[in-house]
């Protein structure tokens, strides 16, 4: 597998936030319905927007220790960026 430089990480982090905007919605209602449900789960702690996307950039640096894959790492920089994003 070739590397990719930063900002070839970047772009396609990028594309991908573009593309799944288009089948999973707009990544600030996906972030507050994120937080609601988690904010539910973990049973009142307040969950902002931001620390659900935290919370994504977790789970992806687990899946791709488990199973390294480029999806994983271009997820995890596209939370990155919706993270830097949002306010709380």
């Amino acid at each position: 597998m070739a590397s990719k430089s930063p900002c070839e990480w970047l772009e396609d982090a990028a594309a991908t936030i573009a593309a799944r905007g288009k089948t999973h919605g707009h990544y600030k209602d996906m972030a507050e319905r994120l937080a609601q449900r988690w904010d539910g789960y973990l049973m009142g702690r307040e969950v902002t927007p931001r620390r659900a996307m935290a919370m994504m950039m977790i789970l992806k640096e687990v899946r791709d220790d488990l199973s390294p894959d480029d999806d994983h790492k271009r997820d995890l920089l596209g939370y990155a960026a919706i993270y830097a994003a949002l306010e709380d």
